[in-house]
Parts: C-alpha cells; sequence; structure tokens
C-alpha cells in the first residue's frame, strides 16, 4: 500500500504526508497516505514555523506516531506563539482513516468528515470552498483529485484507485 516512513539518524521527527519542516504556507494540495513517524507527525506537514495560512488541502490516511500529542491529521506541531487560529481554510481530513492521533490542537476552518462524504461523485458538495481546482471522482471509492491531472472527469480511468495498508 501507500506509505511514508523516513529516518534521519535513527530519528523519525518532522514527518509529513507531503513536508517535514516548514516554514511557509501551502495551498492545493492533498496527502492519500499513511505517514509513520515517533515524533511531530502530520498528513500533510510535520513541523510547521510559519504563519502562513494552509489552504484548500485535504489528508486521507492514517497517522501513526509514538508520542500521541505532537501528531495531527493535517499538521504534527505547531510552533508556540504561532497564530494558526484563522489560517486554514477550507481543509479537510477522512476521520474514519486518520488512526489512534491527538485532534485536540483543531485549527478553525479544518473539518472531519467520514470517508463516504470525502469519496465519490458528490464528495465535493460536502468538502465545500474547495476551489474549482478539484474534480470529483466519477465512481465510489475515490477522493478528489486536482483537476491538472484529469484531462476527462467523465473517464474512470483518470482516477486511480488507492488502496489503503
Amino acid at each position: 500500500g501507500w506509505g511514508l516512513k523516513i529516518f534521519n539518524d535513527d530519528k523519525s521527527e518532522d514527518i509529513g504526508g507531503l513536508i517535514g519542516l516548514s516554514d511557509g504556507g501551502i495551498d492545493d494540495c492533498y496527502t492519500i497516505c499513511k505517514v509513520t513517524g515517533t515524533r511531530y507527525v502530520g498528513g500533510i506537514i510535520g513541523y510547521f514555523i510559519g504563519d502562513y495560512p494552509m489552504s484548500y488541502c485535504y489528508h486521507a490516511g492514517v497517522i501513526v506516531s509514538d508520542d500521541k500529542s505532537d501528531c495531527g491529521p493535517l499538521i504534527g506541531y505547531v510552533t508556540p506563539g504561532v497564530d494558526y487560529s484563522s489560517s486554514y481554510t477550507p481543509c479537510y481530513y477522512d476521520s474514519q482513516n486518520i488512526g489512534d492521533v491527538n485532534v485536540f490542537r483543531q485549527f478553525n476552518g479544518v473539518k472531519a468528515l467520514t470517508t463516504d462524504k470525502m469519496t465519490g461523485p458528490d464528495a465535493l458538495k460536502y468538502m465545500t470552498n474547495l476551489k474549482d481546482d478539484y474534480t470529483a471522482v466519477p465512481n465510489d471509492d475515490g477522493y478528489p483529485q486536482l483537476s491538472i491531472f484529469v484531462t476527462d472527469a467523465n473517464d474512470p480511468s483518470q482516477f486511480p484507485t488507492i488502496a489503503m495498508a
């Protein structure tokens, strides 16, 4: 299955599905993977030290971390003092696939949705406010894809089926 496991000097900290350590923002991205680490593990960013917002993103996959307090569905850890109260809109994560993650650090604008609401042809009805940059998958088992990767939204072969391990 799909997954990410990175080790650096026998440590697996600052692990994200897309970015390990970030001091800048990110827009229009998604990760559909299992992310594994010991500390600062996030679905998209492991350790975030910037003030720039995250927008129009989602994560669908399991987060595995030894330190349950420093992991999260989108971002594993945010540097203390960074104002993250209103800068993550709209972003989503699959609440049924996330695993044993401490989601107490819920950012404004981040919404948990079930797998059935994040997949298939009606997904974008629930993942409201995503830019027109996403295309819903025309079958029941796929997450929305960035439109740039899809040449024909009516052709199911344009949307790969991704199995989670």
